[in-house]
């Protein structure tokens, strides 16, 4: 079963606030990527984007793994 997630874009001044809920465990690893950088598709770069991730559930530890890219395979 694949988890539910929610990124809901809102601007805040010249940064892009991407915030995050649900859970982030290793279901949905494969489509944050793609998921985060479609949601930054509302300000032209180069831009800043944070992640605000205080509503998440569960983060699982792939998720923050270095050699993993936000590329979309």
């Amino acid at each position: 079963m694949a988890a539910e997630i929610e990124i809901a874009p809102v601007e805040a001044g010249q940064a892009l606030v991407l915030r995050v809920t649900g859970t982030l465990d290793t279901g949905a690893a494969a489509a944050v990527p793609t998921r985060l950088l479609g949601a930054t598709d509302p300000l032209p770069p180069p831009h800043l984007v944070v992640i605000d991730l205080r509503e998440v559930d569960l983060l699982a530890a792939v998720l923050l793994d270095p050699r993993s890219t936000c590329t979309p395979e």
